[in-house]
């Protein structure tokens, strides 16, 4: 019984140390006011690191909360107020330690005297902008932006280089307060050295028209700015990167990139260059919709969606979706030029170049479903695509007054592409008798050349705040030539294996499109008072389509002309758009209503062959809100709401058959109407600073009438398939994702749970019965970072998607089946400027056909030595894929087959490679180097 008695005071230091206290205060100067948004941090006493941020609210009241027991150091800060520092001990039976009262001094206003402390803030807050000091953050030796930004709180970066600020994926990311290579963020983050930046800024971007017009329009975009040293901003730096060696089987392989860099107050010239045979793509979507113009004519205010499909074997830019299946050959090289001239000019220009040089030997298996039964179709084939582009873009912004600003851009885009085709097809039926097989031979030649241009003048009145008007005027300029020819030869049977047809298909094609668009649209708000603003704008845009397909029958090199599929048509689509919306701006939240009318006509004719004239008039009502509520400091809820028109194509509308694949045969539909959308999008953020937790929810959701689908009609002997676009009644797509991220100090680790999930219902028509399919996923997903010490680092992370999709036609039909991935990567600094980095990736594929269900580990490693000065030079070896076992396979579920792709792809490759890094000025002190801070008082 003594010894129990005892009990309560042997567990009393435990009891504390598992004890959770509350440190709190109040800011204010010394005439008592409060100070209202002052940066309040607590650092760790032995290195002075981050622990945790906040900032004072109206009242000046800060607190910490779930603080562990011991010794913290506090620090605040303020523009125009010395710093305030001191130590706290946190422990005893109080849980809550409130330090009243602090005042903090103003500097004195001395001219020219300099002082110099050995510390540095490592946040700060600025209005709406947290800025963290890169010095604070220590990085691996050679280090790019992107690894700096994974130290920083708050930020996550995935694994495909998608960035996370507080909650929120970034959209942008600038250098200087400028564009880099266009809108892609990673262009930035994975080009420039980690150790050229000084401060990193987080913030919400309102859209350049808020800006300028002081109205707000509930626009935002959360935007990184990157700051760079004094000593960067003078000279170039950059990296040279070469490396060679074998893959399995002897082959030669090499890989090469250099990025150069130059940055003044007024001006920045970057060049990025890159060959290699490794299968690095190199670039991203977004950087194709920078240079392609086609980011710009979904912002300019037309009617109707852009649809970009993109076909991996014809692609006009390299681009790097993270899936590089295949064998690639890459080159590229490209200038990216920033000037400012005087106070009121902005000049931003670039010129890409890049090659791609694509081998892929692909194997599928299609499972088709009929209301009678089943039958699948394998195919193999051998493809080669050389695709080259050449890419000029440039934005002058010119800031005429105070009250005008008109600003011009320009995009031209030149494109080739070879490609050649082997493949061979056949069909059977659910006793697994063949009816019918083919084989193809093709081969096409094509240019294209597309330039498009804006001019956008905005003006605000003197007389009236937040009067304004602003007209924007889009022209685009396309021409497409395809030249073609192939071979099908293909043999029909009947059910019980007899052979009943045989032919083959041997044609040219020459097909030639030229496109001219431009439209102009008007826009005028007139305040009424309170921050209450009213606005009516209209537009008129137009498309005139040409478009000559010459298809020649040929025999023993004979040619013949084919009038059933040759014809040549002219397409006219031009629509009048207007409306009127209401803004409502307030403190912590805005929100804009508004509802525009559209009426589109649709011209056809036909100049030459087959099809008949098309002459469609649409009338739409086209509503829109929304709403962005601030419910607290980083915290707040977005709300959107638009309709959308997109018309069908005149390909959709002719009735003119397309037989060049004899087993796939398409024709028009003449009775299309438009496709009506609602889409509404809802998104939750939410950042604590006290512990660097972040949440972030989204719900979306696509409601369309009159979805356009391909009706399906199946040869019950045959198998031919022939396809005719319909309208459905409905289409549904919701989809939602949550977010939420964590840091443990003391497990000195980052947490972060992920759930996504969608729901997609459509229908479709096949050999005249309705098909209805629904489409459900569900993710899940699990990411740890473990950093105990510099030198040393952890990543993992565990995804699944299961999903399931059912089929009205056919019950029995019915698909359900699970993906999982697993990464892992480790990197180890040793002493002596040695480094290891190991990263394993394991694809579990559950539930697709035989032989397209196979594990797939990626298992990649790499050994280093730094050497030189300043760790300038880096000598690594590298085994990529040392299992051999990398392969592409992917699954594909439609609305009444399901497909399974294999695709051949680059296995283990060994390779030495060589990074010297280039810095024609500066000096010692990245980041993780001397901290040290020079402050000028006034």
């Amino acid at each position: 019984m003594k010894s129990l008695s005892l009990l309560p005071f042997l567990l009393l230091p435990f009891l504390l140390s598992a004890q959770k206290f509350t440190l709190r205060g109040t800011l204010g100067d010394t005439s008592t006011q409060p100070i209202i948004g002052a940066t309040v941090m607590l650092l760790a006493p032995k290195d002075s690191s981050l622990l945790s941020f906040t900032r004072t609210n109206v009242e000046g009241v800060w607190d910490f909360k779930n603080l562990s027991s011991g010794e913290y150091l506090l620090r605040a800060t303020y523009f125009g107020y010395k710093n305030f520092q001191q130590k706290v001990t946190l422990g005893g039976a109080e849980p809550v330690v409130d330090l009243g009262k602090i005042n903090m001094e103003v500097r004195s206003n001395l001219l020219n005297e300099v002082e110099i402390k050995g510390e540095a803030n490592p946040v700060t807050f600025r209005n709406d902008t947290i800025e963290f000091n890169a010095g604070s953050f220590k990085v691996k030796d050679n280090a790019v932006v992107e690894d700096l930004l994974k130290k920083l709180p708050g930020v996550d970066v995935a694994k495909d280089g998608t960035i996370t600020a507080q909650g929120k994926e970034v959209q942008n990311v600038t250098v200087e307060g400028k564009k880099f290579f266009g809108n892609d963020p990673k262009m930035a983050t994975q080009n420039l050295p980690a150790d050229a930046v000084k401060k990193v800024q987080v913030f919400d971007k309102k859209s350049e028209a808020s800006q300028f017009t002081g109205v707000d329009d509930g626009t935002r975009e959360r935007t990184i700015n990157l700051d760079l040293k004094d000593d960067k901003k003078k000279g170039w730096f950059g990296k040279i990167i070469g490396g060679g060696g074998v893959s399995e089987g002897g082959d030669f392989r090499y890989e090469g990139r250099t990025t150069l860099n130059s940055f003044k107050p007024k001006r920045q010239i970057s060049i990025l260059g890159m060959a290699n045979n490794v299968n690095q793509a190199g670039f991203s979507i977004d950087d194709y919709m920078a240079f392609s113009g086609a980011m710009r004519s979904m912002m300019g205010g037309g009617g109707g969606r852009i649809s970009l499909q993109f076909d991996g074997n014809n692609m006009p830019v390299p681009l790097d979706f993270g899936n590089n299946n295949g064998f690639i050959n890459t080159y590229a090289g490209g200038l990216n030029f920033n000037q400012e001239y005087g106070k009121k000019n902005n000049f931003n220009g670039s010129y890409f170049y890049s090659r791609s040089d694509k081998n892929m030997d692909e194997n599928t298996l299609r499972t088709s479903s009929l209301s009678n039964g089943q039958f699948a179709t394998t195919s193999n084939s051998a493809q080669e695509n050389i695709t080259d582009n050449h890419r000029i873009n440039f934005t002058l912004d010119q800031r005429i007054d105070s009250f005008n600003t008109v600003q011009l851009t320009s995009n031209f885009l030149h494109t080739t592409n070879e490609q050649q085709q082997q493949a061979f097809s056949q069909t059977t039926n659910g006793n697994g008798a063949i009816q019918n097989e083919g084989s193809r031979d093709y081969y096409s030649d094509a240019n294209a050349s597309n330039w498009s241009g804006s001019a956008l003048w905005r003006h605000r009145f003197k007389n009236k705040k937040g009067r304004n008007f602003t007209t924007n005027f889009d022209f685009g300029l396309n021409e497409n030539n395809l030249f073609s020819n192939s071979t099908a030869p293909n043999r029909l049977y009947a059910n019980n294996g007899q052979l009943i047809a045989s032919d083959t298909i041997a044609q040219e094609q020459d097909f030639n499109n030229h496109v001219t668009n431009w439209g102009a649209k008007a826009t005028y708000t007139e305040p009424l008072g309170k921050k209450r603003y009213l606005e009516f704008n209209y537009g008129y845009f137009k498309t005139v389509n040409k478009a000559d397909k010459d298809v020649y029958d040929t025999n023993n090199g004979e040619k013949s002309f084919n009038n059933l599929l040759s014809n040549a048509y002219e397409n006219t689509f031009g629509y009048h758009r207007g409306g009127v919306g209401f803004r409502l701006n307030r403190k912590t939240w805005n929100m804009g209503v508004g509802v525009d009318y559209q009426s589109a006509l649709l011209e056809g004719i036909i100049t030459e062959g087959q099809g008949a004239p098309v002459s469609k008039t649409y009338q739409h009502i086209l509503p829109r809100t929304n709403v962005h509520i601030e419910l607290k400091q980083n915290r707040n809820i977005d709300l959107n709401y638009s309709a959308s028109v997109d018309a069908p194509t005149v390909s959709q509308l002719q009735p003119v058959p397309d037989i060049s694949d004899p087993l796939n045969i398409s024709e028009g539909n003449p009775n299309l109407r438009p496709e009506y959308a609602h889409n509404v999008n809802l998104n939750f953020m939410n950042f604590n600073p006290e512990n660097f937790s972040s949440l972030f929810g989204g719900i979306f959701a696509t409601v369309t009438q009159d979805k356009i689908v391909m009706a399906q009609s199946v040869d019950p002997q045959t198998f031919v398939r022939s396809y005719t676009p319909i309208n459905t009644d409905l289409a549904m797509n919701l989809s939602a994702q949550l977010s939420y991220g964590m840091r443990i100090k003391k497990l000195d680790s980052r947490f972060r749970l992920s759930l996504r999930g969608s729901v997609n219902q459509g229908e479709g028509l096949i050999n005249g019965g309705k098909n209805e399919t629904t489409t459900t996923t569900f993710g899940p997903g699990l990411s740890w970072d473990f950093e105990p010490a510099d030198w040393f680092t952890f990543s993992s992370e565990a995804r699944f998607n299961w999903n399931e999709t059912s089929y009205s036609i056919d019950r029995n039909f019915n698909q359900n089946y699970l993906s999982q991935t697993y990464n892992n990567e480790v990197n180890i600094q040793f002493g002596k400027g040695f480094a290891f980095n190991s990263s394993l990736d394991l694809t579990i594929n559950n539930g697709y056909s035989d032989g397209f269900d196979q594990p797939i580990p990626i298992w990649n490693a790499t050994f280093s030595k730094f050497l030189l000065k300043g760790k300038k030079l880096e000598v690594a070896l590298t085994v990529r894929d040392i299992l051999n076992r990398n392969v592409g396979i992917s699954r594909t579920a439609n609305l009444n087959y399901v497909e399974d792709r294999s695709v051949s792809s680059l296995g283990r490759v060994g390779l030495l490679r060589l990074t010297y890094s280039l810095n024609s000025l500066g000096g010692p002190g990245g980041p993780g180097g001397p901290r040290m801070r020079i402050m000028m008082r006034n």
